[in-house]
């Protein structure tokens, strides 16, 4: 009885710290991921891929306590001139973070958070190297921090900025060429993502 009545405590406890007024805001935008891959394999050089794409995002904050949740994802395209075999055609960068972290500045009209991020990372290449298709693909997760502003005009529109820097702790990059070669798979290992984003917000 005494295990059941702690469990119900702590549970009113947390209601009661995250009870109050929430700021929800949704925001759209340009995002511009810079990534470097490293390779568990010692012959095969890192690669630097650079995206461009679209970027939706909630933004939920605390006003009481601070406590900032942040969810985005991202569909676009990017650019890898370090792929072997020729080159990449027809890319698609598709991705997905969550954050959680504390808003130091929140009110009507500015939201300034630092966030703790983890990322998922899909890129896709189509490639022909001597009138042969070749398809590789780019497979990640990450983990890093986030800084995020923004700022009202009104009480409902604004803009954000977000600048996020994370560490890759691991992936797959896989290539895959024609019968009789097959897949062949390259563990992905270490290396950093850099993702500006600039939008704009709507807050209700």
């Amino acid at each position: 009885m005494k295990k059941i009545l702690a469990l119900v405590a702590a549970m009113a406890f947390g209601a009661a710290a995250f009870a109050g007024d929430w700021q929800s805001t949704v925001g759209a935008g340009f995002t511009l991921p810079v990534t470097n891959y490293g390779f568990d394999e010692d012959d095969v050089d890192s690669q630097t891929q650079i995206g461009y794409g679209f970027d939706l995002m909630y933004l939920g904050v605390h006003l009481g306590n601070g406590f900032t949740a942040k969810v985005d994802a991202s569909i676009g395209l990017a650019s890898n001139d370090d792929i072997p075999d020729g080159d990449a055609e027809d890319p698609l960068e598709l991705t997905a973070n969550l954050g959680f972290g504390y808003s130091f500045i929140r009110d009507e009209k500015v939201t300034l958070a630092a966030l703790g991020v983890v990322g998922i990372d899909y890129t896709w290449f189509g490639s022909k190297s001597n009138g042969v298709d070749v398809d590789f693909s780019y497979f990640s997760l990450n983990v890093g921090a986030s800084i995020l502003g923004a700022y009202r005009f009104t009480d409902h529109f604004g803009a954000f900025a977000d600048l996020s820097l994370r560490y890759i702790v691991t992936g797959t990059a896989s290539a895959e060429y024609p019968s009789p070669i097959g897949t062949q798979d390259v563990d992905i290992s270490g290396n950093i993502v850099f993702r500006p984003t600039l939008g704009v917000i709507w807050t209700f």
